[in-house]
């Protein structure tokens, strides 16, 4: 069974570079994903525009 308490952990001054250095790499790397998952999601909403305003007006 788990229990409430909280632990401490001491961590060496490399240890704690090395965590400090992943969690920004990290950040980094979910900002680049929401970048893009927006970019796709904007894209995709164009293009669906475009071909219902193509099938409304073929002639365009």
């Amino acid at each position: 069974m788990l229990s409430n308490r909280c632990d401490s952990v001491v961590l060496t001054p490399q240890q704690e570079q090395f965590l400090s250095e992943l969690y920004a790499l990290c950040q980094h790397y979910r900002q680049v994903a929401n970048v893009a998952a927006l970019s796709a999601g904007l894209f995709a909403g164009a293009y669906v525009v475009l071909v219902n305003v193509y099938l409304d007006q073929p002639e365009i």
